[in-house]
């Protein structure tokens, strides 16, 4: 039902979409769609998406989101898939899965604008459109013949009885024929495996409970740093503490240290079966949670319960930015606390000035201010290329950041002695090319253009 909805939403016709569901249902080799395993709903959404993408190319009507927005939105919101496994149906890496997911939930925005919605409704509101009762939707009409459907119901009531005649003959020749069946399963009286384990060692976001850095830093880290000129971010993933340079995740559970048992106690029984790599970040979140103390462990418990709570885009902001957090020193680290306190202590009247000021970035200058170098980035960006297309927007603003000062100021020369087409490919060509030739093709482009490099 909540297929048929999105598809009815995307404006396909109900006829067409219930047919859309019959043939994914034939193509993924099921017959309904009951309680089905992962396997068989990644391939159910696989050939739901895939007939849905064909029937929709012939409607004529404009969608109301880009389809593969539209497939994000709906497998992490209705359905609350996590990001692992819509990488997995729609067979794409998690980084761009990510980006897929940042820019559906942005595209949903002025849609609920649309209808009345705030910003902070917009995921309620995308689900209302996907969870609302059908009676609600499309009341039932009242039929204006009932012999059609007297005649209807009586021809039903005969096929009922004849597949009971069919069964109960059945089951006479195969008593008949001595074929025993097989009893009732008697019920496994082992205790259930506690799932819900009292750290959430298991969590991927563990980092960011045990990290300690606050929520509101982190949703101000682009005004933080924008205030912090002289923090520079460094490139590359944050350096691994040395406790865990050694890691023992391939060791047998009774050789890992006593403390590290006892916060992985859950997984001890099947320790032996779990993928190496599940290990390797179980011994490492059991490292960084012994190194807490009682305090600081009950806040990271505390900050994982209001995390649930959190809206999925707003987690997924926070991530990304904690990623950003991480690659900080430490010093860097509480010099941005140091500006939130001072920022808090300001006068009314000029934090509004500040904050007018800041919201007149433009979103590529403060998308900007979470990469490597700053606004100019964007800047340079913005005055070099045309237009640059939502989903590769951070691939060109990244180039552009690895790039010296002076190669950028190249750049922007070289796109004024071309038109819009022209800066487009230059684009295109930069990105497609690897990133060691990439200067080097800039400066060919800007002889080609009389730019002397």
């Amino acid at each position: 039902m909540l297929c048929l909805r999105h598809a009815l939403w995307l404006g396909l016709p109900t006829i067409r979409a219930h047919a859309v569901w019959q043939i994914a249902l034939r193509r993924a080799g099921l017959t309904a769609a009951g309680e089905l395993d992962s396997d068989q709903l990644r391939r159910l959404l696989q050939q739901w998406f895939f007939v849905l993408d064909q029937s929709l190319h012939g409607t004529s009507k404009p969608l109301p989101l880009a389809a593969m927005h539209a497939r994000v939105a709906f497998m992490r919101i209705v359905l609350g898939l996590p990001l692992e496994a819509l990488a997995d149906c729609l067979e794409l890496s998690l980084l761009a899965v990510s980006r897929h997911w940042r820019d559906a939930a942005e595209a949903l925005v002025p849609l609920a604008a649309a209808d009345g919605n705030s910003r902070a409704q917009t995921l309620a509101w995308f689900r209302g459109l996907h969870l609302a009762q059908e009676s609600e939707a499309t009341p039932p009409r009242r039929s204006g013949r009932p012999i059609l459907r007297a005649a209807m119901l009586l021809l039903l009531c005969a096929g009922i009885g004849i597949a009971a005649c069919e069964a109960c003959l059945q089951r006479a020749q195969q008593w008949l024929d001595g074929v025993p069946e097989e009893g009732v399963l008697a019920e496994d009286d082992a205790p259930i495996r506690r799932v819900q384990e009292q750290v959430p060692l298991s969590s991927g976001d563990f980092l960011l409970f045990a990290d300690g850095v606050e929520y509101s830093t982190l949703e101000r880290l682009d005004w933080l740093l924008w205030r912090q000129p002289s923090v520079r971010l460094q490139s590359g993933t944050p350096p691994m503490n040395a406790d865990n340079a050694s890691s023992p995740a391939f060791d047998p559970w009774q050789t890992l240290p006593a403390a590290m048992r006892s916060s992985l106690g859950a997984w001890e029984s099947d320790w032996g079966s779990l993928a190496s790599a599940q290990r390797a970040m179980l011994v490492q979140h059991a490292y960084r949670w012994v190194s807490l103390d009682s305090s600081q462990q009950q806040n990271a418990l505390r900050r994982a319960k209001a995390w649930v709570d959190l809206d999925p885009l707003k987690r997924a902001q926070l991530r990304e930015r904690f990623s950003v957090w991480q690659a900080l020193s430490a010093a860097q680290q509480q010099q941005l606390r140091e500006e939130q306190d001072r920022l808090a202590a300001l006068p009314s009247e000029q934090l509004s000035t500040l904050t007018t000021a800041f919201a007149s970035l433009t979103a590529a200058e403060r998308r900007a201010l979470l990469l490597l170098e700053g606004s100019d980035v964007a800047m340079v960006a913005e005055s070099a290329f045309a237009f640059v297309p939502e989903g590769e927007r951070d691939a060109t603003l990244q180039m552009l950041a690895d790039w010296p000062i002076g190669e950028r100021e190249l750049l922007v020369r070289v796109a004024q002695r071309l038109d819009a087409q022209g800066r487009e490919q230059l684009r295109q060509q930069l990105l497609a090319a690897p990133p060691a030739q990439r200067i080097a093709l800039l400066k060919a482009q800007a002889l080609s253009v009389g730019v002397a490099p």
